[in-house]
């Protein structure tokens, strides 16, 4: 039996921690390797299925074990099924898990991977520029901009933009050198993020009231305090 196979049995039947002894073994080392990207599928799957069935640990266990297989596999090989996954997905907190377990095969590129972090960052941009914003946000000054914190949507993208703020973050810190940058003007990971964040500038966020700062929690419980924050990180890291 595969070995992909074998953690979906262990999964079906809830045997959760047999699947991580699975993962970790060195004798599985070489299988794991080999079915990488089946394994990546598989576990999203799982994933998937754990939010629509609503169940908070297998959610999180799911991201757990991407986690672990990210680490213990080639970054770029289960990032092409993971990418892939990302594409496809329409729902937000599978977005984020995702995002997550991306992140742990991002950090793990070297410098000479510039274009699979170009690639990377140019699909979370497309799940971003996907949501369509209401019309009046755009109509600067008038009084439908305090509908703004009300709107779902516009609730929607600024947590979305939290999130992505956090994916960035270890990256980020990862180039922050004393380097200049666009010391170079060649494709170098720090000039693909700053890219990227320019372009998140200059969509979703620009048309919001980032000023506006009331004392009140989101849906999601969130501060939406912290939603302005998210706005300005981004504008402080330029």
């Amino acid at each position: 039996m595969s070995l992909v196979n074998q953690v979906k049995s262990k999964l079906l039947a809830r045997e959760y921690k047999d699947v991580f002894m699975l993962l970790r073994s060195a004798e599985n080392e070489v299988l794991l390797q080999t079915e990488s990207m089946e394994m990546v599928s598989a576990l999203v799957d799982t994933l998937i299925e754990a939010r629509t069935l609503n169940e908070a640990k297998l959610l999180s266990l799911s991201e757990d074990l991407l986690k672990l297989v990210v680490e213990k596999c080639l970054p770029q090989e289960v990032l092409l099924e993971l990418l892939e996954k990302v594409e496809t997905t329409k729902d937000d907190e599978i977005f984020t898990s995702l995002l997550k377990v991306l992140q742990v095969a991002l950090l793990r590129l070297n410098e000479s991977k510039v274009r699979t972090l170009e690639w990377s960052l140019n699909t979370i941009l497309s799940y971003i520029n996907s949501i369509q914003l209401p019309d009046y946000v755009s109509k600067v000054g008038t009084d439908e901009e305090k509908l703004l914190e009300c709107d779902e949507t516009i609730r929607r993208v600024l947590l979305l933009y939290m999130t992505i703020l956090l994916f960035l973050e270890p990256i980020w810190k990862t180039l922050n050198s004393n380097d200049i940058i666009f010391k170079t003007t060649s494709a170098t990971r720090k000039n693909v993020v700053i890219c990227f964040i320019l372009q998140l500038i200059g969509n979703h966020l620009i048309y919001l009231d980032v000023q506006h700062k009331p004392c009140k929690t989101t849906d999601a419980g969130v501060p939406e305090v912290q939603l302005v924050y998210s706005a300005r990180w981004f504008g402080q890291h330029l």
